[in-house]
């Protein structure tokens, strides 16, 4: 007994991921104090005690009026 082989050609296209190369990031934080004048156009203050239990009691003040800029 003889056994041929019948074959069959096919394409196999593929797509891979590959490491080039590697980036390394670092960041850093700098800081730098500036002064600039600026125009204040409202401010709000709210003040808070807090009793020696931990209580919290918020004091406000009334509102200013509106001012027309």
């Amino acid at each position: 007994m003889t056994i041929i082989p019948v074959l069959e050609e096919i394409l196999v296209v593929e797509k891979r991921l590959v490491l080039r190369e590697e980036v390394h990031v670092r960041q850093t934080t700098a800081g730098e104090d500036v002064e600039m004048p600026v125009t204040l156009r409202r401010q709000h203050a709210v003040i808070e005690r807090v009793s020696p239990e931990g209580h919290v009691t918020a004091l406000s003040p009334a509102p200013p009026p509106e001012l027309e800029p």
